[in-house]
């Protein structure tokens, strides 16, 4: 599947996404999923990354679903998933979201959207971020299923305007 939605056109993972089937928040809740960059020029790939880890974990008291995102190790598509770690030994993380259940959340609208959008505006409680302005609509690949997910990046300017980036998620069988 990876390899075949990483030759498609930007147009055509709009048409995947389109296609694609809603996820119950629940069903993603205490899990991480291997991302891969879909839809970017490839020099923009080498200069950041191909590949990352989101993370989904609830938080417990208020039974919201939280995630970041975390640096890997770029060991190639088919690589371990190798996390990087701050000098404190921390997993290196950046980009904390909050997922949103239900079509037209977090700024995105329901044309665009059936299934959960990863908030960053509610991700991180204050200071500013150029990240705080991102919308990541995901979509299952599968009726049923949360082993495949499609997302695509939107910035929320008061209106959704959508980037040429795209990205899959494969649920990873341990957590890291």
């Amino acid at each position: 599947m990876l390899s075949a939605l990483r030759k498609m056109s930007t147009a055509e993972l709009h048409r995947v996404f389109e296609h694609g089937h809603g996820i119950r928040i629940e069903s993603i809740g205490d899990a991480d999923y291997r991302g891969v960059s879909l839809g970017l020029p490839h020099i923009v790939e080498r200069m950041f990354w191909t590949t990352f880890v989101k993370s989904f974990r609830w938080r417990a008291e208020e039974r919201r679903l939280q995630g970041w995102n975390v640096r890997l190790k770029q060991t190639g598509l088919g690589g371990p998933v190798c996390p990087l770690r701050d000098r404190s030994g921390a997993l290196a993380s950046f980009g904390p979201f909050e997922v949103l259940s239900g079509s037209g959340s977090g700024g995105i609208d329901e044309d665009t959207c059936s299934g959960l959008v990863l908030h960053y505006g509610l991700g991180a409680p204050g200071g500013y971020s150029p990240l705080r302005l991102l919308r990541d609509p995901i979509v299952s690949l599968d009726s049923g299923s949360t082993q495949w997910l499609l997302g695509r990046t939107f910035i929320d300017l008061g209106f959704s305007l959508p980037t040429p980036s795209y990205f899959v998620l494969e649920k990873l069988e341990c957590l890291l």
